[in-house]
């Protein structure tokens, strides 16, 4: 139904008001885009904002918050600047005279509005940081960029995270952070000021997907932002975190697409980040590398001599100037002072400016700027993209054969990636498995393994960059004391350590702490010093995982276990695998030995 037009914007409301029948505020309130201004996932669900400053009715339906709106407008003309997307939504379908609002109406949303001067926006996804438990499965948010803006650093961005007390321990985060016990908000922050946290000191690789968005899509997006200023939304770890709250963003301006009832329950970066390449909503990403991959690929590239100088002049920065290094040809010199430059900058980034160093890099810059020959250093190669990963769910259908006996093998994971899975699109090393469960069916049902949490990090080291590798493990699995007799043990295991080769070569040795319970003997929990021993190779189409873990009581029980475990997957395509184990294992000197053959399905 359209309005009568009124000459003056201020009468319009007054006049208009009388007119709009209920029919068409429920047709209106029934709207994709009302609903995702409203932070609504679906039509009959409820709005996801918590804070009652978002709202202007008490029940907060989708009828009930337009109604709400229409009269706020007519009351009180200030109202449209705080909610400048829902008044223009509104007068565009109402046909109201005044559709658009000005710096005369709005002057501080719209200095608001031309200071970011958005003509682009991009959607940014840090890859994993497994080092911090906000971080393990990557990160989103969004890039505004201007016309004006020649480098895309000094643009602006988009952030939602929570707002945590930095005197809280990382559990501590993980439990507020799984309950809902942090707030979380919008902010808007210079991009280059992400790009240092992500890229230098967390050291992550960095994806940039521009959005297809036209200008009145771009508009209505950011006048959204606006009315999201400092409205606190409960933080939820596993669904309601950065990746949603930024889906909820792109869904405002692609109301069409039904985005956000796909991630009812689990909202993964990269799941999010695959939905909106599914509705067409991305371009092809910038790679932007960090400060340790660029290092890490300049070094492999040197010669052993070229290396060695490399340790030694770090070492010692007199060397420098010894004759034996000038009297390198021009072309190792130069790698050389390329590949310190980026040794320079990375040390930097984790310990802060210092005079040695800063004299050291003037040093560098000097000696290099005197060399003409050009740079032979290749820049690292740009990996598989996050999109094009196997998603988080597994189902797997498999065969035990254990004891003389086969047994039918039902699996399933809820997230998100292990060691032998696909590592393609994946932060290659990293480990990180929620509630994944294995039961066998012979004569009966039975659990075999159940992990609610698994995670590993082995990131290699190298003469220049010596990072822990570490594992953490929560779950019960089923071990055999006597040849008639097996017992689930519940377990808690922690280990650090080290990790050397590279990507398709790791070899690490984990040590540390293993807390065991028999299910049979509740009462009589078991500490025992634990060390693994392992190496993981990746081929072209497979992967292969042995491992030797040994662990033994430190607390007088006499309790001993070890295990050889070989595990092989080829993978079929990027969402289907077939996966063989091999397990020998001695509890108490009862020694077992089980094969698996699964087929993997992830969905």
């Amino acid at each position: 139904m359209k309005t009568i037009k009124c000459l003056s914007a201020w009468l319009l409301f007054c006049l208009s008001w009388p007119l709009i029948a209920d029919p068409a505020i429920i047709h209106l309130a029934e709207q994709p885009t009302w609903q995702r201004l409203l932070h609504q996932p679906s039509a009959q669900s409820a709005s996801e904002i918590d804070d009652a400053r978002f709202f202007l009715s008490e029940s907060r339906s989708s009828f009930d918050e337009l109604t709400a709106t229409l009269k706020a407008f007519q009351t009180d003309p200030r109202t449209r600047c705080r909610f400048a997307a829902r008044y223009e939504w509104l007068a565009q379908q109402l046909d109201w005279q005044q559709q658009r609002l000005t710096a005369t109406d709005c002057p501080e949303l719209m200095t608001w509005m031309e200071q970011l001067n958005t003509q682009q926006v991009s959607l940014i996804f840090p890859t994993a940081f497994m080092n911090s438990p906000s971080s393990m499965f990557g990160h989103l948010f969004l890039r505004l960029d201007s016309e004006s803006t020649q480098n895309d650093l000094l643009a602006f961005s988009v952030n939602y995270g929570a707002n945590v007390d930095n005197q809280d321990s990382s559990l501590t985060y993980m439990v507020k952070g799984l309950g809902g016990g942090y707030p979380g908000t919008y902010t808007v922050v210079p991009y280059y000021e992400k790009v240092k946290e992500y890229n230098d000191i967390e050291h992550r690789d960095i994806w940039e997907y521009p959005l297809p968005l036209n200008k009145s899509q771009i508009r209505r997006l950011m006048l959204h932002l606006w009315e999201l200023k400092a409205i606190e939304i409960d933080y939820y770890f596993i669904d309601e975190n950065c990746a949603y709250r930024i889906l909820a963003l792109i869904a405002v301006a692609f109301p069409e697409h039904d985005l956000l009832s796909e991630f009812q329950g689990r909202a993964i970066p990269a799941d999010v980040l695959k939905a909106t390449f599914k509705h067409g909503l991305t371009r092809a990403p910038e790679y932007r590398t960090s400060l340790a991959t660029e290092l890490t690929h300049a070094f492999a590239q040197l010669t052993s001599l070229e290396q060695q100088w490399v340790t030694q002049i770090i070492a010692d920065q007199q060397e420098l100037q010894t004759q034996a290094f000038l009297r390198l040809p021009e072309a190792s010199r130069a790698r050389v002072y390329e590949t310190l430059n980026l040794w320079l900058r990375y040390q930097l980034s984790d310990a802060g400016s210092a005079v040695d160093e800063s004299q050291l890099g003037y040093q560098l810059l000097l000696a290099r700027s005197q060399i003409s020959t050009s740079s032979d250093l290749k820049t690292a190669a740009t990996p598989a993209r996050p999109e094009d990963s196997h998603d988080a769910y597994r189902f797997g259908l498999g065969v035990l054969h254990q004891k003389q006996q086969n047994s039918l093998l039902l699996s399933g994971r809820v997230a998100y990636h292990d060691l032998l899975d696909n590592p393609s699109g994946y932060l290659a090393g990293a480990q990180i498995e929620f509630f994944n469960l294995t039961a066998s069916i012979d004569n009966s049902a039975r659990i075999e393994a159940l992990t609610l949490l698994s995670l590993k990090s082995l990131a290699p080291r190298d003469e220049l960059i010596s990072p822990l590798s570490w594992s953490f493990a929560i779950g019960t699995k089923r071990h055999a004391f006597s040849p008639d007799n097996s017992e689930l043990l519940h377990y808690l295991d922690g280990r650090v350590g080290q990790t050397f080769g590279n990507d398709n070569n790791l070899y690490y040795l984990l040590y540390g702490i293993n807390f065991t319970q028999q299910s049979a003997q509740p009462d009589q929990p078991h500490s025992l010093a634990a060390v693994a021993l392992g190496w993981r190779h990746q081929g072209a189409h497979a992967q292969w995982l042995a491992e030797y873990d040994w662990r033994r009581d430190v607390d007088g029980s006499q309790l001993e276990w070890q295990q050889f475990s070989f595990g092989y997957q080829y993978n079929l395509d990027k969402q289907s695998a077939w996966r063989f184990d091999y397990l020998r294992q001695a509890l108490n000197r009862n020694y077992q030995h089980a094969l698996q053959l699964n087929y993997y399905l992830y969905l």
